[in-house]
């Protein structure tokens, strides 16, 4: 894992401190700048230890697995995996955006809603191919499986003229 900060991140910290360095004499404002690059070093530190170096086993009573090193993931059943699960699936949005579709996410269920017109529906339903072959490609890109035909569901609602 990078120790790099997101741009995103960087960007809002730094508009912080400009605005400390306008109120503030420079040597404070030195030190709030180090100040928060130290809560950010301890930060990355703290989640890549949360991260790596994990093991699993399963133990039902006395009985115990051996214990596997886990590559990838977060811990199940932890209140800090569904938000970092969330954190790095958001980059499907812009995939997703890119065919201009709305879509819903929530956990690790994506909904494509795309509005058609009755006499154009081939249209319709050839942008969703496309939007979900390259939501694939980036699941499979990052390390994610993509699930099997038999849970992927589509639902047409097409309104038409009267």
């Amino acid at each position: 894992m990078s120790t790099q900060q997101p741009t995103r991140s960087r960007s809002r910290c730094s508009s912080v401190l400009t605005c400390l360095r306008h109120s503030l004499s420079p040597d404070t404002a030195a030190a709030a700048t180090d100040g928060v690059r130290r809560v950010w070093n301890c930060a990355v530190i703290w989640l890549q230890s949360y991260l790596s170096e994990r093991r699993q086993f399963v133990k039902l009573r006395q009985h115990k697995s051996t214990e596997t090193k886990l590559e990838v993931g977060v811990p199940q059943g932890s209140v800090l995996g569904p938000l970092l699960f969330a954190v790095y699936c958001s980059p499907v949005a812009d995939v997703i955006t890119s065919h201009d579709v709305r879509h819903h996410q929530y956990a690790d269920d994506t909904q494509l809603h795309l509005a058609m017109y009755a006499d154009n529906t081939a249209n319709g339903l050839s942008i969703l191919a496309a939007c979900t072959a390259d939501v694939k490609l980036w699941l499979m890109q990052n390390g994610l499986q993509t699930i099997g035909a038999d849970s992927t569901g589509a639902a047409a609602l097409i309104l038409c003229d009267s």
